[in-house]
């Protein structure tokens, strides 16, 4: 379990430097690409609380879920930040605040996978990442 709570501290520290990352341009973010990133961030916030009633419960079909949701979030955050690389319509101060902020948004989802797949994976397996790997 303390690799479970390591892993709901570090979504808590992800939170932090997602509001650090907010004050970055001084304005809010407007237009298509931040609203993508507002699409992505809901997704995630919507991902606590399944995640949460999955370990609670020792839910395997709701924590199975909740990795799948996760590595759909990985999959839509690659294609941001790789469209967003190639923009040039797009301002650099906006360009790193929405690109820091999607790999923040990746990385929380990675933690809440890695907290679903203790519910699912053997004991033996648990510190190896939420997609097969050791993210």
């Amino acid at each position: 379990i303390a690799s479970e709570v390591q892993d709901a501290e570090r979504t808590g520290d992800l939170a932090k430097s997602l509001a650090k990352v907010a004050d970055l341009t001084g304005v809010p973010l407007a237009g298509p690409r931040a609203e993508t990133l507002r699409s992505i961030s809901a997704d995630v916030q919507a991902l606590f609380g399944p995640v949460r009633t999955a370990f609670a419960d020792s839910d395997q079909g709701a924590a199975e879920a909740a990795m799948q949701t996760a590595a759909e979030i990985r999959q839509r955050v690659e294609a941001f930040v790789a469209a967003l690389a190639k923009a040039d319509d797009v301002q650099v101060a906006d360009a790193l605040a929405l690109g820091i902020a999607a790999r923040l948004h990746f990385r929380t989802a990675a933690h809440l996978a890695a907290i679903a797949s203790a519910v699912v994976r053997p004991f033996d397996r648990l510190r190896e990442g939420p997609y097969g790997d050791d993210e």
